[in-house]
């Protein structure tokens, strides 16, 4: 727990899957640049900002539907929320899970 005048630490992941492909300047894939989109979109932000958890995680529809969907057993659902947004002229959907989340009262 932060102390007094401390704020909390709040991560941000995604996930997603494909093909990654390498070169003197790094990583560089139609994946990454989804990964990185779902970390930053605005309303993926402001969906930590506004509640106390400590992981914020995103993760492809595809990944949803074939991954986490499927394994009920250890993933509670319907702790998931279906994000639309846009990002680069293009329309994304991502799945989004919070952990630990409390509302902040002072941002609603």
């Amino acid at each position: 727990m932060p102390g007094p005048g401390e704020l909390p630490s709040q991560l941000r992941a995604a996930i997603h899957v494909g093909p990654v492909t390498t070169d003197p300047e790094g990583i560089s894939g139609h994946a990454i640049d989804q990964t990185a989109r779902f970390i930053e979109a605005p309303a993926f932000k402001k969906q930590i900002a506004v509640t106390t958890a400590d992981l914020g995680l995103a993760t492809s529809e595809f990944v949803y539907d074939t991954v986490i969907s499927q394994q009920a057993k250890f993933a509670d659902l319907a702790e998931f929320r279906k994000m639309q947004f846009r990002m680069k002229k293009s329309r994304k959907v991502a799945w989004t899970y919070l952990s630990n989340t409390i509302k902040d009262p002072d941002h609603l």
